[in-house]
């Protein structure tokens, strides 16, 4: 995913059999990659934010894919996020009223109707 204006969650990929499965059981998970993300909840919020939009306007946000203006909503709210959390936020908007671009986006994509 392309920047979202916050830096990404921490994510981990552990190999099978390296440390959640048990040994007895390798072999039947060998080669497999598990994908662990670890996020706070304001975090998982914004994720599923972006998954519900995605959903019911035919986007495929999660994949830096659909219209310019909900990319950009996403962005500026996670900025908002990351500040919330006390997190730094991505250095293209570190000049930018990401409250401001994100009041106006979502006046315009009519997000609170």
């Amino acid at each position: 995913m392309k920047s979202m204006g916050c830096a990404p969650s921490k994510t981990a990929i552990l190999r099978a059999g390296e440390a959640l499965i048990n040994a007895d059981t390798t072999k039947e998970f060998d080669g497999i990659s598990i994908e662990i993300q670890l996020r706070s909840k304001v975090q998982h919020s914004w994720a599923t934010a972006v998954e519900v939009v995605d959903f019911f306007t035919n986007q495929t946000l999660k994949a830096s894919q659909g219209q310019d203006e909900w990319l950009q909503f996403f962005k500026y709210a996670g900025a908002e996020f990351a500040k919330f959390e006390h997190r730094p936020v991505t250095e293209d908007l570190l000049e930018v009223d990401t409250a401001s671009e994100l009041q106006r986006l979502t006046n315009s994509l009519k997000v609170v109707d």
